[in-house]
């Protein structure tokens, strides 16, 4: 009860107002409110910094240190040889690292190549579903002349045998066996300059090919024949040519074969039909 009620209350007794048993209940109950106050302050008080209690600032305004979780460190726990080996490493801690390295079908040799990293999640590490396997693109090249994943600097592994025409004849030997390139291209321009400077070879790769790079028998921006009329389809080539060979166009527009036409013998059925003269489809292709 605040001083200037008990006052008043005071006051009231004396004037015959209330009575002194009904001023002595009310002091009762103050009482009892103070009490009640001060076991409430006194949990307060002690659940700072206590589990499940209030968290404390510091002088600068913030909750102290001590009082946060400490942010994991990710750390490599070694290796295991089987997934459900990951919950007997005990000793993980969230972010920790673990690769499993299975054995090779020998069960005994391990088998680096299939390894797989797994990090914790969670916080406990005995149970399985607190660990992931770690997501990471493979190599892009799987395999090259017999060597696998990773094959950038590596001298020799593209050779003539890689990017030789189809057909070519097996006598065909350049002076040096092995190219440096790790690419197709690079090879290509290499195996280029090495058989400009090698009149010989230049001379046997040009009897393996057999005239099949003869400009002559390479036509472009051939007219095909067939009428429009705004429904035909199917247009010839009009010679004789070598099977596999045509690329056919439309509109102006380089078409797709299988997607935007067919071939049949001379014929070639387009998907869409030309409307004017000025839409005549033609084609480049190797006269036969």
């Amino acid at each position: 009860m605040a001083m200037g009620t008990l006052i008043n209350a005071a006051k009231q007794v004396r004037a015959g107002t209330i009575s002194h048993a009904l001023l002595n209940t009310a002091l009762a109950a103050q009482v009892d409110q103070i009490d009640i106050n001060k076991t409430d302050i006194a949990n307060i008080i002690a659940s700072k910094a206590a589990a499940g209690g209030i968290a404390t600032l510091g002088l600068d305004g913030y909750v102290l240190p001590s009082q946060l979780r400490q942010a994991g460190i990710a750390e490599y726990k070694g290796e295991v040889t089987a997934l459900a080996d990951l919950t007997t490493v005990t000793d993980a801690d969230r972010g920790d690292v673990v690769d499993v390295v299975p054995f090779k079908a020998d069960g005994v040799t391990p088998d680096p190549d299939n390894a797989q990293s797994y990090f914790l999640f969670g916080d406990d590490p005995t149970v399985a579903a607190d660990w992931k396997p770690v997501r990471s693109p493979k190599d892009g090249v799987t395999s090259l002349r017999n060597s696998s994943g990773s094959v950038t600097g590596l001298n020799g592994v593209v050779t003539l045998a890689d990017v030789a025409f189809s057909g070519a004849a097996a006598d065909i030997a350049f002076a040096h066996a092995d190219y440096t390139a790790t690419d197709i291209d690079g090879a290509l321009v290499e195996i280029m300059g090495k058989a400009k400077t090698n009149e010989t070879n230049l001379s046997n790769l040009t009897t393996a090919v057999d005239g099949k790079l003869d400009a002559a028998k390479i036509k472009r921006g051939i007219n095909m024949v067939g009428s429009i009329d705004g429904s035909n389809k199917v247009f010839s080539v009009p010679e004789a040519f070598a099977a596999g060979s045509v690329q056919a166009y439309l509109g102006g527009q380089r078409l797709r074969e299988g997607t935007d036409f067919t071939v049949s013998g001379s014929d070639v059925t387009f998907v869409a039909s030309p409307d004017f003269e000025t839409e005549r489809p033609f084609c480049d292709y190797v006269a036969a």
